[in-house]
């Protein structure tokens, strides 16, 4: 019954709307709202201190490489492939996750390299083979789907 609200009489009603600030003398009706324990200071949450753990990176590096492997991996897929690896200051800048990507550039670029090499003309191999090392995504996409294009001719 504590939806139920108390009759006010006409001078309360008055009060209350000259001052808005009045409190009600109006208790819950609820016993459990009546009742006030100790207050204590919120704990601290447990994600203000994250940190992400790669528990089983030692034992299984080859899911998660570090800064250090991924440089002469890139390094020798680049030269197994005849493409020009980023310079030393280029690397650098990079940290784990951007060498990831230079990694798959790179792949895309060596896979890009072998449909030239079977589906291209001399000609055109010699001028798209000059450009690949300078192909970022985007080129790479439009060069390989002009490709296709030419094969369906």
């Amino acid at each position: 019954m504590s939806f139920f609200k108390k009759e006010l009489n006409m001078v309360e009603k008055v009060e209350k709307v000259e001052n808005v600030e009045k409190v009600s003398d109006h208790l819950p009706q609820h016993p459990m709202l009546q009742l006030s324990g100790p207050f204590t200071e919120s704990k601290r949450d447990h994600l203000e201190r994250y940190e992400e753990v790669h528990p089983f990176e030692k034992s299984e590096s080859y899911f998660f490489p570090t800064v250090d492997e991924m440089k002469p991996k890139i390094k020798k897929f680049a030269s197994k492939n005849d493409l020009d690896p980023p310079s030393e200051e280029e690397f650098k800048g990079m940290n784990l996750d951007d060498l990831k990507e230079e990694y798959k550039l790179l792949k895309a670029r060596a896979k890009y390299k072998n449909k030239c090499l079977n589906k291209c003309s001399p000609d055109e191999r010699d001028v798209m083979l000059g450009k690949i090392n300078g192909m970022d995504k985007e080129d790479l996409k439009v060069a390989t789907t002009a490709l296709k294009k030419k094969k369906k001719k």
